[in-house]
């Protein structure tokens, strides 16, 4: 191999950062939908961390730092939370990333938050995550600064629990609300779908009729993904970026073979999948703080003996190393 072609690896390539990350905020209008949609954006930083409470969680971050500058410009993830999260609540896998060299975006999903519930059940749920995900894209990649330090033919994206269906409709994915009844006709004392607010039943409202494909994005994670058993084959057909699945052995919520297995069965390429021994559902949010514990100690509390702070220096390093996998140089053209 030429020098030449050595250095242009080199510079496509995601190079991990010493320094500490920098953490900004960010708002995208989604103009068709009527949409503000609130965001945190972190990135590798020059500027000296410093312990800041947000959320109810101690990070250690730069807030507005410096941009650490580099040759070439830098892969982007976005990452969609669970029900009724927010852009913090895997602040965790966002910093393990920046360190690594990647800019990441966390969306704050307006209609399905921790301070608007306003479109559960309806297909602001089902759909509209999807198009706000694409719409706070086109504003980050149209912002005057921003834009100058995204490489945007290397977007990665992570979805946690419905987030990984948000993932799916990004990457191709189809889903069939009307196979909600079926399931549970089959499952009806689900607590996740089944009862209250859905009742089995998903309420079109007309305001998003399809789900939102992003062809920018080129690989993605799905963390205790939800939601799966929406899809059949011809709905994830068109899904041929590479995966990573990881599940937990012990999740409260997510009924197997419905939704992991149900997709890595169904999906035209091979993905990466795992499983944790003793992981929940909420295991894969990020490890709380004593604060955040007292106020929601049912999300915090893992099965006794497992160390959710051991289970995410694991995992947080296998989602860098799958995006330096994925993404590690621009396609060809």
């Amino acid at each position: 191999m030429s020098l030449v072609a050595l250095f242009a690896i080199a510079i496509a390539s995601v190079t991990a950062d010493s320094g500490s990350v920098g953490l900004s905020s960010f708002a995208a209008i989604d103009a068709q939908h009527g949409d503000t949609i609130h965001a945190a954006i972190w990135y590798p930083s020059t500027s000296p961390p410093r312990d800041t409470t947000i959320a109810l969680q101690s990070l250690r971050v730069a807030p507005n730092g410096d941009f650490t500058l580099s040759v070439a410009r830098r892969p982007l993830i976005v990452i969609s939370h669970g029900t009724g999260g927010d852009e913090f609540g895997h602040w965790d896998i966002a910093e393990a990333l920046a360190r690594a060299g990647f800019i990441v975006v966390t969306i704050r999903h307006p209609g399905d938050n921790s301070r608007d519930h306003s479109g559960l059940g309806t297909d602001r749920y089902l759909y509209g995550r999807s198009a706000q995900v694409k719409a706070l894209l086109d504003g980050v990649l149209s912002d005057r600064i921003w834009q100058a330090r995204i490489d945007a033919s290397r977007i990665g994206v992570v979805g946690y629990s419905v987030g990984s269906l948000t993932a799916l409709e990004l990457l191709g994915g189809r889903p069939d609300p009307d196979r909600l009844g079926g399931y549970c006709t089959a499952h009806p004392a689900d607590p996740l779908y089944c009862a209250s607010p859905l009742h089995g039943h998903v309420t079109m409202t007309g305001r998003y009729t399809t789900p939102t494909a992003d062809h920018r994005i080129r690989s993605g994670v799905l963390l205790a993904p939800a939601w799966s058993f929406l899809f059949d084959r011809a709905g994830l057909a068109a899904v041929h970026a590479p995966l990573l699945i990881e599940r937990g052995s012990r999740d409260q919520f997510v009924i197997e073979p419905d939704n992991a297995l149900h997709i890595i069965s169904l999906l035209p390429v091979k993905p990466t999948t795992g499983v944790i021994d003793g992981a929940t559902h909420y295991s894969f949010l990020a490890p709380c703080g004593a604060a955040l514990a007292r106020v929601v100690p049912e999300v915090c509390t893992d099965p006794p003996g497992f160390s959710r702070s051991s289970m995410h220096v694991k995992l947080d390093a296998t989602i860098v190393q799958f995006f330096e996998r994925t993404l590690h140089r621009a396609p060809k053209m």
